[in-house]
């Protein structure tokens, strides 16, 4: 990754101060926002790659692995 820092500070209000925690994520199931979640709760990543800029979308993609 280019090590760039990330400008994306939809926070959703209602869950912001429930868990203090220095770990997040971004809610995928509702407006994408980002939530506080425990550090050990194993979550998806995102990934940058060399995709065109076709459409100005940014593309997300994302993967599941099982745990032993």
């Amino acid at each position: 990754m280019s090590g760039s820092s990330v400008d994306y500070s939809s926070w959703e209000t209602d869950h912001i101060w429930k868990i203090t925690s220095p770990c997040g994520g971004i809610d995928t199931s509702g407006h994408f926002h980002w939530n506080d979640l425990p550090c050990g709760d194993h979550l998806h990543f995102i990934c940058l790659t060399d995709i065109p800029d076709v459409d100005g979308r940014v593309k997300f993609f994302s993967s599941t692995r099982k745990t032993t």
